[in-house]
């Protein structure tokens, strides 16, 4: 993409933004500075807004608004870059004064249309909450052979043995590699993200993620 064209494309989402998303001025800045970093390191392209309704890391969240999509990469490996809005509460005051606060803040998710299909299954840093529900109810996939993989991530999968025959031991490295990489397969798709928002690094990290996972996933 050219100086000219790149310019109006971050001109037409700055004004997209203002105009319709409610999270900040500052995050919608933010968010429009990773999307010129990604223009500058990554082919970018406009796509069709896909259906992201069968993914529990959306529908789960606070009012989601999927705002729109690009496709990062070339036509032998590629991603879709969704740009979600959704809203955070939490408690803010002091104990007289306590009452629920509520933002929104814009999120970039990465989206890959697979070969295969890997079931329903979600993969995502394991939290303290987790390892104490597996001692009285064990319901996570384990993998033997990658003990480091299994210490850091929790993996739920609706048929375990099928999912785990699919988890080649790059991907399995790349993800125990990536701190707090989660991701959500639904059939032939796979939803993945990083903790962070639309911030500067954690976009590029997300891009660079999404084209290895295409590799990877196929």
């Amino acid at each position: 993409m050219n100086f000219e064209l790149k310019g109006l494309f971050m001109e037409n989402v700055k004004q997209y933004l203002s105009e319709n998303s409610q999270a900040s001025e500052e995050i919608q800045a933010s968010c429009v500075e990773s999307l010129r970093r990604i223009h500058h390191f990554f082919s970018i392209q406009d796509a069709v807004k896909p259906d992201l309704s069968g993914f529990y890391s959306i529908v789960s969240k606070q009012h989601p608004v999927h705002f729109t999509t690009w496709t990062i990469g070339n036509n032998r490996n590629n991603f879709d870059l969704c740009l979600i809005e959704y809203e955070l509460s939490y408690y803010s005051g002091g104990h007289r004064t306590l009452g629920v606060k509520t933002e929104a803040h814009l999120y970039f998710f990465g989206l890959l249309r697979l070969k295969r299909d890997y079931g329903i299954a979600l993969i995502r840093p394991e939290t303290l909450r987790d390892k104490i529900n597996e001692w009285g109810n064990p319901v996570e996939l384990d993998i033997p052979a990658h003990p480091q993989f299994s210490r850091k991530y929790y993996v739920l999968a609706k048929e375990k043995e099928r999912f785990a025959n699919h988890l080649s031991p790059e991907l399995l490295d790349l993800i125990e590699q990536t701190n707090g990489l989660q991701l959500e397969f639904n059939g032939n798709k796979c939803l993945f993200r990083l903790p962070s928002a639309v911030q500067e690094e954690s976009s590029l990290e997300l891009c660079s993620i999404g084209l290895r996972l295409a590799e990877l996933l196929g």
